[in-house]
């Protein structure tokens, strides 16, 4: 399997640290693709600190681009958190780059996503969303399993 590898999970902090922190949990989640500005964007707000996360992309489970979406936006108590990522689509996969663009484009058949938000430890799964077609794929593709999912909408 080619998997495409993003940055480490690692990412700044926006808030200061409260050792005492709950597992983060989805409270909305946008995943849109615009045609004409030829982006995806990812929209994720949490209850609770992330430990940030993650956007796999993929037709088949042998080609997988793996995205990092890091916190942009965190409460100091620790209560919410909102993470973003902006991806450009880029007519060849070569041109591809983790964190920035894809090869897959808003019409792309087939075309299955999962996004995980982690734990503060950074490892830990703590919630996740699938979308596009046949999104239970992911488990076949060793990624995981998610039983929530959400709709792509036009950006």
């Amino acid at each position: 399997m080619f998997l495409f590898l993003a940055c480490s999970l690692a990412h700044d902090d926006t808030a200061t640290y409260v050792e005492e922190a709950e597992a983060p949990e989805i409270s909305s989640a946008k995943v849109s693709c615009d045609v004409d500005d030829a982006e995806w964007q990812v929209d994720v707000a949490t209850e609770n600190w992330t430990g940030g996360g993650r956007l796999w992309l993929s037709t088949d489970g042998e080609y997988i681009e793996d995205h990092g979406i890091d916190s942009v936006e965190a409460e100091g108590d620790g209560s919410a958190d909102r993470l973003e990522l902006d991806l450009d689509i880029v007519a060849d996969w070569t041109e591809a780059s983790g964190g920035s663009s894809t090869v897959f484009n808003c019409g792309t058949p087939g075309l299955a996503g999962f996004l995980a938000i982690f734990a503060r430890d950074g490892d830990t799964v703590a919630d996740c969303r699938a979308f596009g077609e046949e999104p239970g794929r992911w488990n076949q593709w060793g990624v995981g399993e998610c039983a929530t999912t959400v709709e792509i909408s036009a950006g």
